[in-house]
């Protein structure tokens, strides 16, 4: 539509991740793989999909999963939670602080996100530099992040391939953990980062100027 009203062409430019304020927030804090600690970030609504992460947790029985982002005013997923026999190992953080949300983030291993629908989701950006590995739907923003990374790829909404992308991570040994996770980290630092962000709109500005 855009395009048609434009009738000229146009770009855009991805959102970056302050990549710098993530690594001074953490900078005393020892990252250690602990798979069994699932997270996830972002508004209670029906396009994040909470849904199929909480039913995922029945697959899961050693598992925790924390939740960051404002609840629906009916805490649909609360309740979801303790229809399905999982209350005691979903955690419901609400809003909390940038700061926190990352301190959260390092105390994890795996980031999910089964959204239908997502923009560039920086959530996902900023848990990828924390050093966790994603495990995400099959959404094209998802795929823009993964093809990236030879170590992220997306999933469709399928249970079993979820458990099996989870249990390999947690198979993973110490150092292979530590692989993985870094190459994750620089690839968001050299594709995503606020420092890439302003460089290229230095670029558009010189061009308009």
């Amino acid at each position: 539509m855009v395009k048609k009203l434009k009738k000229e062409k146009f770009l855009s430019i991805r959102n970056g991740v302050d990549t710098e304020r993530i690594d001074a927030i953490l900078k005393n804090k020892k990252r250690i793989k602990n798979s069994k600690k699932m997270i996830c970030v972002g508004r209670m609504i029906p396009l994040k999909n909470h849904e199929f992460l909480v039913s995922l947790m029945k697959e899961l029985p050693e598992y925790t999963l924390t939740l960051i982002g404002l609840e629906d005013d009916n805490k649909k997923i609360r309740k979801l939670a303790k229809t399905c026999g999982v209350d005691d190992r979903v955690k419901f953080l609400g809003l909390v602080s940038r700061d926190e949300v990352f301190d959260k983030l390092s105390s994890a291993s795996i980031y999910v996100s089964a959204s239908y629908v997502e923009g560039l989701p920086v959530s996902v950006l900023e848990a990828m530099r924390v050093g966790l590995i994603p495990v995400i739907s099959a959404i094209p923003s998802h795929q823009e992040i993964a093809n990236y990374s030879k170590y992220v790829n997306t999933l469709p909404f399928e249970k079993d391939k979820w458990v099996e992308k989870i249990k390999y991570i947690e198979r993973l040994e110490e150092e292979e953990f530590k692989i993985i996770s870094d190459e994750i980290k620089n690839s968001v630092n050299k594709e995503f980062s606020l420092v890439k962000m302003h460089k290229r709109y230095l670029e558009v500005y010189k061009k308009l100027i």
